[in-house]
């Protein structure tokens, strides 16, 4: 039996694991298994939780060996803290123990499962790629903007209202070091915002548009620009590097 619970104080485990909107800067998660006859397993159980990005594509942010498979007698726990808002996939399997050296690393899945984060929080550290392949620490800070008279207004806000039928948003993201990138790709998207005892839950996320923006300065570390909103909903905006990078996620509302 396997689960996979929130380190949170909440009455349900899986709270902060189903889009809940959160107002900390991480999420630790806590990986748990038990056998149902205390027996250990045949070979080592290996686990991977991924990151899955706006192009159905995935990177991994953790893994290794949950247990090894004479310690299995009882129990066995991993702790993942995650910084980044996004949809991740935790995947339990098995290999055969000489898959190097027969060359075979076809994976046995035991247990697959795709959770939810939304951290609202303060700028969180994130690792981006340079041009030159090295990877950093960055730091961004994404802000919209109410564009009234051609213009985006001096103080930001995440509430807006449609006028003719539209809204027009300006975002702002700022990071501490320069990109080196050319462009930057955003996608929004709608969801359902539930309010119940336990606090405020995402439902039902679903694609409204993607656009990307043509960065004119590669040596950038604050980028610009407008985009608009045709109808009264809950919104997502996520930006992505070129090569789809997790830059920033944020939350607003079209009335």
């Amino acid at each position: 039996m396997f689960t996979l619970a929130a380190d949170l104080y909440e009455s349900d485990p899986y709270y902060g694991l189903k889009g809940e909107y959160l107002d900390i800067e991480e999420l630790c998660v806590n990986l748990r298994g038990r056998t149902s006859n205390d027996m250990p397993f045949e070979t080592d159980v290996l686990y991977r939780i991924e990151r899955l990005t706006s192009s159905n594509s995935k990177y991994e942010i953790a893994g290794g060996i949950f247990v090894k498979k004479f310690d299995f007698s009882k129990s066995s726990i991993r702790s993942v803290c995650l910084t980044e808002s996004g949809t991740y996939r935790l995947t339990l399997y098995q290999q055969y123990e000489n898959a190097i050296q027969v060359r075979n690393f076809t994976e046995f899945v035991i247990h697959s499962e795709d959770f939810v984060v939304n951290i609202k929080g303060k700028p969180q550290e994130k690792v981006l790629t340079r041009a030159s392949g090295s990877s950093y620490y960055e730091i961004a800070t994404l802000y919209l903007y109410e564009i009234k008279d051609g213009k985006a207004k001096d103080s930001y806000d995440w509430t807006f209202r449609l006028k003719d039928g539209v809204a027009m948003i300006n975002f702002v993201v700022r990071m501490n070091d320069p990109l080196k990138l050319s462009e930057i790709k955003a996608v929004i998207t709608r969801y359902d915002s539930k309010v119940s005892s336990k606090g405020v839950s995402i439902e039902n996320e679903r694609e409204y548009k993607r656009i990307s923006f043509t960065v004119s300065s590669r040596d950038w570390n604050a980028v610009s620009a407008n985009f608009s909103i045709e109808d009264k909903d809950h919104y997502f905006l996520d930006l992505y590097t070129q090569d789809d990078q997790f830059i920033e996620r944020v939350a607003f509302i079209v009335k």
